[in-house]
């Protein structure tokens, strides 16, 4: 059995997620070859990460994800523009693409919150899986109230076959699944919190594809700093990951607080390692609301507007460190759930097709 895994080529994080479910089919067996369609730089990315036999990378053309500005606002003309831009092609794009899959004849696709897949999916007569804390429709809806383009977007995501709603969205009290990301690798982790020689450790990032122009003053914090590229830092010696490393993993298990805004495959990472978090939260966006509320409610997480930012605050979270990882001990809510989740699409993708052959 075969699958297309359709991540948004918008930003690392979506496309890391998707690569966690290919891994896991293809090391169980449960999957013969898996595709993961991602944007170029993510392409890049997975296949200088994610060797495995059966595993194969396709490039899609971008997304207009959210814009932002370099305060990290929404910038809500780009969006107004670049949303009816991006729809208008979806036509060509799902032609294209429908070649594409025919040829592979996939048993099922999952998309991680791109609308346009699960349109590809029904052209294909494939089930369809949405994965995802969110959908474009969610978090486009405050910003643009008066877009007709919203109430199509959420038409196209009713069209899905099965939704598995992820922790941190907007209804986490019924979410279906509990977080999954990559493992860390030991002997890494190990040399990463030797060389910090007994400092604590920060790893602060804002993503891959953080905008240029934004930086934050770490000016006091006495703290060995990891940063991933575009997470500019200022007033503090800060070791900045290189772009090709694939595993930031690493430096998330090792670190004794996690920095970073509301990216579903960071806070992943940080949580199945049972890290405390420090959440940046970013004005006006939905996925951030969502995912801080969720994360301060089960006490691993502080949480500071952008807009409130100041060194004193990596400073604080650092000494409450302790307190925030022994909150980790009062359930098992914080464990990898990679299998289960693996497990119920291809359940619900199962009872799909099972739906289909009787219907013919």
């Amino acid at each position: 059995m075969k699958a297309v895994l359709y991540a948004t080529p918008h930003g690392f994080g979506h496309a890391v997620r998707m690569a966690c479910l290919a891994e896991h089919y293809l090391k169980t067996g449960a999957l013969a070859e898996v595709v993961i369609a991602a944007g170029n730089k993510q392409a890049d990315f997975l296949r200088s990460g994610f060797s495995i036999p059966g595993l194969y990378i396709r490039e899609i053309p971008p997304e207009p994800g959210l814009p932002l500005r370099s305060d990290f606002r929404p910038d809500l003309l780009r969006l107004a523009c670049e949303l009816p831009r991006w729809i208008r092609t979806w036509d060509a794009w799902i032609a294209n693409e429908i070649d594409f899959v025919r040829a592979f004849s996939p048993a099922f696709l999952i998309s991680d919150c791109s609308p346009q897949p699960l349109l590809l999916a029904h052209e294909a007569r494939i089930p369809s899986i949405l994965v995802s804390n969110f959908t474009w429709g969610e978090i486009y809806a405050p910003l643009l109230p008066a877009s007709k383009d919203i109430s199509f977007l959420n038409s196209v995501y009713e069209t899905a076959s099965e939704v598995i709603k992820l922790p941190g969205g907007s209804d986490s009290e019924r979410a279906d699944s509990g977080f999954f990301s990559r493992r860390p690798h030991p002997e890494r982790v190990a040399q990463i919190r030797l060389a910090a020689d007994g400092d604590p450790i920060v790893f602060f990032s804002m993503g891959r594809m953080a905008i240029n122009g934004s930086s934050f003053d770490l000016f006091g914090v006495h703290a060995r700093i990891f940063s991933t590229k575009g997470t500019v830092c200022e007033n503090a010696l800060v070791e900045e990951i290189p772009l090709e490393c694939c595993h930031t993993q690493d430096y998330v298990a090792a670190a004794d607080l996690v920095v970073t805004k509301a990216g579903w495959a960071t806070l992943a990472e940080a949580v199945n390692n049972r890290r405390p978090i420090l959440l940046l939260q970013r004005p006006r966006v939905s996925e951030d609301a969502n995912a801080a509320a969720f994360l301060r409610s089960k006490g691993v997480a502080s949480v500071c507007q952008i807009s409130d930012y100041e060194p004193q605050r990596i400073t604080q979270a650092l000494a409450n460190r302790y307190e925030a990882a022994a909150r980790y001990d009062e359930s098992d809510w914080w464990k990898d759930d990679t299998a289960s989740v693996a497990r119920t699409v291809i359940l619900a993708a199962s009872g799909h097709l099972a739906d289909q052959v009787s219907n013919t």
